[in-house]
């Protein structure tokens, strides 16, 4: 009888034990709004920021819930799903600003790596440059680099693909074997001009040697 005396003397400022009405207190005050109580921490069915009960979307990510975060709202776009549950790589929304693709697996070759493209890829997931080896390309290191064994077309460093790679002293040019070596020292690369090779690079000189070798000298018999 005692007990719902005081329950009954309560008010909207004052419960009925004439201490100030608090959320936290650990008596419930519904003339002060309370709409559930707390023992001074939340509990899984009463938020202890204002004493109502737990819902996913209120605002309040209440721990004891299982909520890992409520920003208010229905979005499942952004850091908080509509379910109170944080967005991550691989629940199969595409959190906007974060992920530029999310399907759920952790295949890498399959056009959205298991990092969901964050910070590598922003845009078509699944292209040349994302650090990810994508089906048809034969590799991908992630950075413009024709030098360090993966070119930026994502192929492999290979003689005769116009690129001097490591270990090739030249890729092309009318000085250059098909083995990626230079010929020899002298070694005429266009007799209409008679310029020869140094020996050194690839590339055909572009100086008239004194001794011109014209192209009818070359294929005399």
């Amino acid at each position: 009888m005692l007990e719902r005396r005081r329950a009954l003397d309560h008010t909207s400022l004052c419960d009925a034990d004439c201490t100030p009405a608090q959320c936290g207190d650990g008596v419930l005050n519904l003339k002060a709004g309370e709409q559930c109580e707390t023992p001074g921490h939340d509990t899984s069915d009463c938020d202890a920021g204002d004493c109502t009960p737990v819902v996913c979307g209120d605002g309040y990510a209440n721990a004891a819930a299982h909520e890992e975060c409520d920003d208010g709202n229905t979005l499942d776009s952004d850091a908080c799903l509509s379910s109170c549950v944080a967005a991550r790589c691989g629940d199969q929304i595409v959190w906007i600003g974060a992920e530029a693709c999310d399907d759920g697996n952790t295949v890498d070759a399959d056009g959205c790596s298991n990092r969901c493209g964050i910070s590598l890829c922003l845009g078509d997931c699944g292209e040349c440059g994302d650090g990810v080896v994508d089906p048809g390309e034969a590799c991908d290191d992630g950075n413009a680099d024709d030098t360090d064994g993966c070119t930026a077309a994502c192929a492999l460093s290979t003689c005769g693909n116009s690129l001097a790679d490591p270990g090739e002293w030249c890729d092309g040019g009318g000085c250059c074997t098909a083995r990626c070596l230079p010929r020899p020292d002298g070694e005429v690369c266009d007799p209409y001009k008679g310029s020869r090779c140094n020996g050194v690079s690839g590339a055909c000189a572009t100086t008239l040697p004194d001794d011109l070798v014209t192209y009818s000298q070359l294929c005399a018999p």
